[in-house]
């Protein structure tokens, strides 16, 4: 479980400040908006990114067959969702690093008042509940971990592939990089798999604190 107890004279403070809950947190819960507002906003981050690198594997799918379109105005259309992916790919660790924060101040907050308690019974049950809360809630923020753990790979992977059209702008260099623009066209589908299970996660989490 990954919280710290801090000091005893830091936790009779916070249990002092917190001594009346707001109204709204049931018995022995700490109040769960915060981390569930970063949720719901990480939810709304990997939809567009999932978004934005399905538009850019539609955009490289376009390379095979370019037609009477020029390869420079090809080419500008790929820089352009290739900028918006890295845009949204930023968005969406942000986001993921705000949930686990807020996740870390809500738990670290509610280990603080499970300490101050005397009665061993209200003790026991509260850290019962702080356990379920949290492998609930370390289910969750593995899955968005694992996912933007890919991003990387695959925007790398998309920078090799611009810089080489932009270098080789003609049909014969075209052709011979075909087979490297479809495993990435592959590598952003499997991406795009992974964001939509990871929104499916988060959206399941939001509905379970409900």
């Amino acid at each position: 479980m990954r919280f710290w107890i801090l000091p005893l004279l830091s936790l009779l403070l916070v249990a002092c400040q917190s001594a009346t809950p707001g109204a709204s947190a049931p018995a022995g819960y700490p109040a769960m908006g915060p981390l569930l507002d970063r949720v719901a906003q990480s939810l709304q981050a990997q939809e567009a990114a999932a978004a934005q690198f399905q538009s850019t594997a539609q955009q490289l799918s376009r390379w095979a067959n370019p037609g009477n379109q020029g390869l420079q105005t090809l080419y500008d259309a790929t820089v352009t969702d290739y900028n918006a992916s890295i845009d949204a790919a930023v968005t969406m660790g942000s986001s993921v690093d705000a949930v686990d924060a807020a996740a870390n101040t809500i738990f670290q907050q509610w280990q603080i008042e499970i300490e101050v308690y005397t009665d061993p019974v209200l003790k026991a049950e509260n850290k019962a509940k702080l356990e379920a809360s949290w492998q609930r809630y370390a289910s969750l923020i593995q899955v968005l971990r694992q996912t933007t753990g890919q991003v990387n790979p695959v925007l790398a992977q998309l920078n090799q592939d611009v810089t080489h059209l932009r270098q080789n702008l003609n049909e014969n260099a075209l052709a011979s990089r075909q087979r490297e623009l479809e495993a990435t066209i592959n590598a952003i589908g499997a991406l795009v798999e992974q964001i939509n299970a990871a929104a499916s996660a988060s959206r399941s989490y939001i509905q379970s604190m409900q």
